[in-house]
């Protein structure tokens, strides 16, 4: 099974205990991803030292998540998100650094056309 993990609001909220849960899915033979809604250049150290060493994260540029993620060829099987009308709709931008989404996986990032 795939599960998708959001970072802000969810993730964030109570590192310690999702990355037990992760680590817990994980050991019971299941994927996991985190799919944030944050552009490629939002990410900062706190992801990519906490989640970021968990999972690869999927970042959409503000586009909805569910959508995103299954135009790139990824259907997760379960969500796991704190505000999940953002799995169908997309968002305004907030970034500094608009630009398109993209796929960070621990050793390197990937950019999806």
């Amino acid at each position: 099974m795939l599960i998708a993990i959001d970072y802000d609001g969810t993730y964030n909220k109570d590192p310690q205990v999702f990355s037990k849960i992760i680590d817990l899915l994980k050991s019971a033979g299941h994927d996991v991803i985190c799919v944030t809604m944050r552009y490629k250049l939002d990410i900062d150290l706190a992801m990519k030292t906490s989640i970021g060493k968990k999972c690869q994260i999927i970042t959409t540029g503000r586009k909805a998540k569910k959508l995103f993620v299954e135009k790139i060829g990824i259907h997760p099987d379960i969500w796991i998100d704190n505000d999940p009308c953002f799995l169908f709709k997309n968002a305004m931008s907030t970034s500094l650094y608009p630009g398109f989404g993209d796929v960070l996986s621990n050793s390197a990032l990937q950019t999806e056309d």
